[in-house]
């Protein structure tokens, strides 16, 4: 194992978390080839990130920010956003400490997007 657990969300339905299409990682080191194939591997591409401290209920505000630049600065939002706990409640019982850094895949927007900006 190496580094910080993280979730990957696909999709999320505002209000009803039953409907979350999510993914917890672990991130491992890979000296071989790997046939597990429950393994996966994660094509490089560009991410916004910021940190977030504080209790899950406001992460949303994480969020706006993020999605604000974004915009503001010529990107689309373009893949799933991830979350990476650097202290959660494995850590500390008080959820107003948890560190979770919080990430969105961006694109550069081309002419034909720069309507929807």
């Amino acid at each position: 194992m190496n580094g910080k657990h993280f979730a990957i969300f696909h999709s999320m339905k505002d209000g009803d978390y039953s409907r979350y299409d999510i993914e917890v990682c672990q991130p491992i080191i890979v000296e071989e080839e790997v046939k597990d194939t429950r393994i996966k591997f994660f094509e490089e591409t560009n991410y916004i990130y910021t940190i977030h401290i504080g209790n899950y209920d406001n992460i949303n505000y994480a969020y706006n920010a993020l999605n604000d630049w974004a915009h503001s600065n010529g990107y689309l939002l373009e893949g799933p956003f991830k979350e990476k706990y650097y202290t959660d409640e494995f850590i500390t019982l008080d959820s107003d400490k948890y560190v979770t850094e919080v990430g969105i895949a961006i694109k550069i927007a081309n002419l034909k997007d720069s309507c929807c900006l």
